[in-house]
């Protein structure tokens, strides 16, 4: 059984190492490129939006389970880098949180802070709600430094509080945008900001909150983000006679930012009935990204990508105009755009629904050039439409989360809306270009030993090995005077343009050989029984003529297992030892005698 999950694994690398960039990766998911999760085994509906990489792997993924369409709660799911639950977060890799008992209780958001420590952020309540965050510790338990025992629940006074992002700021405060509505029937931006202990922090707006008025109907703020220099951009919708996105910026302590737009808001009409924003996105050159949808028609969402200059006007150098409009999937689908995020070559990667011409919602990725043409290195003309099956009845699925992992594989989060279960999906990143390993093996003790990788353009290599070797040559040489301690797997991966190769192996072996100086004739020198499995004879004839010497076993790395001094009496030498207790294998006898040495194998069985 092992030998075929090491045969699936292997093959299953092959496949994804000539995978297209944007398909889905096969060494996730025992082969499906994605996994799903429910919470209980009865009809609950559990809906992920959430995403966070771990420094080691691990993907963090948070949303809602709610149960028979009544109550709900806060969930969290780890999954190791196959894709399987980490049986070390909480019992069995999955954590709910009841705030409130009977309530609703929704979590929207996820940050995972540079402690290991994980938060989420929604709202709690049913006709009245106010805002809810938790914080866990790495292992998913509650953390009790924060709030009340993990839990804090923040009334505003107003008749709807909701969180919809979070961000956490450089001192560990977390940045949240949402809503609220004070009893006018009209929703307005909230932003806030808390301290480390889960309590408002009054050092922010007014108490805590800045209010954000932008449109006459509902105005919705669903992300959040914070620039290099602190201050905070907010994304979302604003309702009139039609709707548009909504930017808005204000400082480090709560004040709409007067150079940016006007007084601090920005609203962009694409020209169209709807215009939803959804996801943010800041570049290193501090231009914004705004990612949503407009709608054409009734029936006709597209994917709409707006870039603003730092100072929130239109960058006419993305787009048309600024503004990147795409139709992904067939001509009336709603294509949706709910998450994007930036790559390190500056290239933009979206995802969220689209229709395919079945009538089933696939997930997309598209992914953008630097100047919002798409790139059609990827998927196909830039697009990639996957469909993760029939889960839930009728093949509707949806991502409204995103990360990139440190090997460039893309994760996605989101559900499959008719199930309803978490849904967690990989896909290539980068084609890597596998190299070839070779090395000179196998050599003698003290001669060279040479590394080599096939020559690949434009490629930076890296090789590991035994007792802790590496080297950044393409061919290195390991050491001109080898030694049996050298023998073992070398590893070279091959890195181009940021993508890095499967590790290619070569098996190095080291043979033990006399010295110059060492005694010709081995027939002098007979160990029996070979193999054996315990006790074994050892002669030694014409001795030079000296009364000192030594005797040594090495193992096949060449470690001293045994050594002792001799002391030659006369012109033959008979010994025993014991190798019962000796792990299974070769080992390496070797007398010395006068400067000169001899050196036999053996096999313990």
């Amino acid at each position: 059984m092992k030998k075929q999950l090491l045969n699936l694994a292997l093959i299953l690398l092959s496949i994804n190492a000539f995978s297209q960039e944007g398909s889905l990766d096969f060494s996730f998911g025992m082969g499906t490129g994605f996994v799903t999760t429910q919470f209980s085994t009865s009809n609950s509906i559990d809906e992920a939006n959430s995403i966070a990489i771990q420094s080691d792997g691990k993907i963090i993924v948070s949303g809602t389970s709610e149960y028979l369409y009544g109550d709900s709660d806060f969930s969290i799911a780890r999954y190791n880098s196959d894709g399987t639950l980490d049986s070390s977060f909480d019992l069995n890799g999955l954590v709910k949180t009841d705030i409130s008992g009977s309530s609703n209780d929704v979590c929207n958001s996820m940050i995972l802070q540079n402690d290991g420590k994980i938060v989420l952020a929604g709202y709690t309540g049913l006709s009245s709600t106010n805002l809810a965050f938790v914080r866990y510790l790495s292992n998913g338990s509650l953390d009790n430094t924060f709030g009340n025992n993990g839990i804090s629940v923040i009334d505003l006074g107003s008749i709807k509080e909701t969180v919809r992002s979070i961000a956490v700021q450089p001192d560990s405060k977390i940045v949240f945008a949402g809503t609220y509505d004070e009893g006018v029937n009209s929703l307005d931006f909230l932003i806030g900001r808390i301290n480390t202990n889960g309590n408002l922090d009054s050092t922010f707006g007014i108490n805590g909150v800045l209010k954000v008025t932008i449109g006459s109907s509902n105005d919705y703020a669903n992300t959040v983000k914070i620039q290099n220099d602190g201050k905070i951009l907010v994304g979302g919708y604003k309702y009139g006679s039609n709707s548009d996105f909504a930017l808005i910026r204000c400082s480090q302590n709560g004040i709409l930012d007067n150079t940016f737009g006007s007084s601090g808001i920005v609203i962009t009409d694409l020209g169209n009935n709807s215009e939803n924003a959804y996801s943010l996105a800041i570049q290193n050159d501090g231009k914004i990204l705004l990612g949503g949808y407009t709608n054409n028609t009734s029936s006709n969402d597209d994917f709409a990508l707006v870039r603003y200059n730092s100072n929130g006007s239109l960058d006419n150098t993305f787009g048309n105009a600024g503004v990147a409009i795409n139709n992904i999937g067939y001509s009336f689908s709603p294509d949706r755009i709910y998450s994007i995020i930036i790559t390190d070559d500056n290239k933009i990667i979206a995802t969220g629904k689209a229709q395919s011409a079945s009538n089933n919602c696939n997930i997309p990725l598209v992914r953008y050039n630097v100047n919002g043409s798409l790139d059609n290195t990827f998927g196909t003309s830039g697009i990639s439409l996957s469909d993760q099956g029939n889960i839930g009845g009728n093949s509707e699925e949806r991502a409204v989360a995103i990360d990139i992992q440190i090997d460039k594989k893309i994760v996605v989060a989101g559900y499959d809306e008719d199930g309803v279960r978490f849904m967690v999906s990989r896909y290539i990143g980068c084609t890597a270009v596998q190299p070839t390993a070779s090395s000179n093996s196998p050599v003698n003790q003290g001669a060279t030993l040479n590394l080599y990788a096939s020559t690949i353009a434009n490629a930076t290599y890296f090789w590991t090995g035994p007792n802790g070797f590496s080297s950044n040559q393409q061919n290195p040489v390991v050491s001109t005077n080898a030694t049996m301690a050298m023998e073992g797997t070398y590893s070279v991966v091959a890195t181009v343009n940021d993508c890095s190769s499967i590790p290619e192996t070569t098996d190095v072996t080291v043979n033990p050989t006399t010295s110059v100086n060492d005694i010709a004739d081995n027939s002098k020198f007979l160990i029996y029984p070979n193999p054996s499995s315990g006790i074994i004879n050892i002669e030694f004839s014409d001795i030079n003529n000296t009364t000192k010497g030594s005797l040594s076993v090495y193992d096949n790395i060449g470690k001293i297992v045994f050594s002792k001094k001799l002391d030659f009496k006369g012109n033959t030498f008979n010994t025993q030892l014991d190798i019962s207790n000796y792990e299974n294998g070769i080992y390496f006898i070797r007398i010395e005698n006068g400067g000169n040495s001899v050196i036999k194998s053996i096999v313990k069985n």
